[in-house]
């Protein structure tokens, strides 16, 4: 996987994929659809889009197909019957509720295979994803081109079809991408800004995947050179059935199963008294000094390491990275001060008490014992008087901005234990029902896919300027939209810069994509958009029927 400084042109595909010239007026059915080879154009994944277009309809259909290998993936995983001693036989249990009991069953499948993915996908994280720069610092946060320096990466990852991960890998990568804040958070906090550059490979997925039989096959060269330098196998159902780790008291090794124990007798209930290290009621003990290890000593240790990290290499906490806009500001660029110290609280706070942090979360003292007692030490320490002098050169009572970075920097605990922002198996999970839907309507078959992937990326230049010009307001994205809006975030640095460029009365900010909005009324909110979308265009209907024959409808005559 090799980094070059500044950006290359992609190579053209080495391969035509035929065109079906047959079409009816209306779509064959589903079952013949998934016998036909994709009719595809050449898809062209250059330099062609600009601000008048933001994401190209290129890089929609690409993703398109990795959202169909996706879906094809959490069916084929949730499916296989006995994968991790779940058995389907287990709902016969369940004689009144079989239906409800499989898809239960399946349900546990995916969470635990996609627990085995966000593993995997931290080592390649870590063990393969280049390092552009080093860590950030508080020191660099002092930096009055902090953001220049984030923002203005010129370093370059070539992505090829013989160096991507395995699917599962990019699975997460995908999901990780698709919440920009937290996304661009993680990069800066270790060095991976060449990767935030870059963006998603597309055209080297693309290459990978099969137009007729939609699999994702990389080279079997790009297979073993995977294998030979991370130590894992390609297929994560290949992988170790249990997971390697360190107590957080001793720091010894354990084996822990990655789920245990069985549907039980409620489907209310279904998995939930299991104590693998997939499931909520993860417990073991050290095999050394007999620790008791859960999910929430582990958010412990969590934020031990990080108090750690900030006390002995002035590393800055999770959540004090970004101001509350997600913007990376240096102290003196900011036209509100105050934002800056707000964005920087978290860290100096614990800064001033870390050593008390150290002392009260140490295992060896047994004071902490979840994450629910760190979380009511911390409420305390941000009420003390003599921590918020420390933290702040005077004494004064918390802003609304410092409470809310420091609810952000916690948030990294409350129910996370990885080393990112954000819970990516909730996230990959998450996202599963958008991805059902976009396969469902399978516009990849459709004859006039090209023409639909046109239509809605200029439909989505149009909501994202609305939702640019209106901060203080929800647009709710449509169907069509929210492909084009995925697309878009895909390319984080591009992203990043259309977002921030202050519209509206110079308001920056890096938009997420929040999908449930909180505070809002969905349906007001969405009559909202249409109203703004109708007036855009003079008369555009924004929710349309997307189906293939209303698509062809639309489509411009030969």
């Amino acid at each position: 996987m090799d980094v070059t400084a500044g950006d290359k042109p992609e190579e053209a595909l080495s391969y035509v994929i035929a065109i079906d010239e047959k079409t009816d007026e209306r779509p064959p059915s589903y079952k013949q659809v998934n016998e036909i080879a994709l009719g595809l154009p050449n898809l062209n994944f250059g330099e062609t889009h600009s601000d008048s277009l933001p994401v190209s309809p290129d890089q929609c259909v690409a993703h398109l197909k990795f959202l169909a290998v996706l879906e094809d993936l959490r069916w084929r995983v949730s499916n296989k019957n006995g994968i991790f001693g779940i058995y389907d036989s287990e709902a016969e249990r369940f004689p009144a509720s079989t239906n409800e009991a499989l898809v239960r069953i399946r349900e546990k499948r995916w969470a635990v295979y996609t627990a085995r993915a966000v593993e995997r996908y931290t080592k390649w994280w870590f063990d393969l994803l280049p390092i552009s720069r080093p860590q950030v610092t508080m020191r660099d946060l002092e930096n009055p081109e902090y953001e220049r320096s984030i923002i203005d990466c010129d370093t370059r990852i070539l992505w090829t079809a013989d160096n991507v991960p395995p699917l599962d890998i990019l699975m997460i990568w995908h999901s990780h991408m698709l919440h920009p804040r937290d996304f661009l958070e993680d990069c800066i906090r270790y060095g991976k800004l060449s990767a935030w550059s870059t963006g998603f490979p597309f055209e080297a997925v693309n290459n990978c995947i099969d137009n007729r039989m939609l699999e994702y096959k990389p080279s079997e060269a790009c297979q073993q050179a995977f294998e030979r330098h991370i130590k894992l196998r390609w297929d994560n159902l290949d992988d170790s059935p249990s997971k390697e780790l360190a107590c957080p008291r001793c720091s010894k090794p354990n084996e822990v199963p990655w789920t245990k124990g069985g549907i039980g007798h409620s489907l209310k209930e279904a998995f939930k008294k299991n104590t693998g290290i997939a499931d909520a009621s993860f417990k073991t003990r050290c095999n050394n000094c007999r620790f008791t290890i859960n999910h929430s000593r582990l958010m412990v240790a969590k934020f031990r390491q990080d108090v750690s990290d900030l006390l002995t290499a002035n590393h800055p906490m999770p959540g004090s990275i970004c101001n509350i806009d997600g913007i990376p500001q240096g102290r003196q660029n900011v036209r509100n001060p105050q934002y800056w110290n707000n964005m920087t609280f978290p860290s100096r706070l614990v800064q001033a008490v870390g050593n008390d942090m150290l002392i009260f979360t140490d295992p060896c003292g047994n004071w902490c014992k979840n994450i629910d007692d760190l979380r009511t030490q911390m409420e305390v320490t941000v009420r003390d008087r003599n921590a918020l002098t420390a933290a702040k050169g005077k004494f004064q009572s918390l802003s609304p901005g410092e409470r809310e970075h420091f609810r952000r920097m916690m948030s990294h605990y409350w129910g996370n234990t990885s080393y990112f922002a954000l819970d990516l198996v909730g996230a990959v999970i998450g996202q599963g029902t958008f991805i059902q839907n976009m396969v469902n309507i399978d516009w990849l078959h459709s004859p006039t896919v090209m023409e639909t992937s046109r239509r809605l990326t200029k439909k989505y230049k149009i909501f994202i300027d609305i939702k640019l010009e209106n901060p203080l307001k929800t647009a709710v994205p449509t169907m069509d939209v929210g492909l084009a809006w995925l697309t878009h975030q895909l390319q984080p640095r591009k992203y990043y810069k259309y977002t921030t460029k202050g519209v509206c009365r110079g308001c920056r900010q890096l938009i997420d994509h929040d999908y449930t909005p909180r505070e809002c009324n969905i349906s007001e909110s969405f009559e909202w958009t249409s109203e703004m979308y109708y007036r855009a265009t003079n008369g555009g209907i924004y929710s349309e029927c997307s189906c293939w024959y209303c698509e062809a409808k639309r489509a411009p005559g030969p």
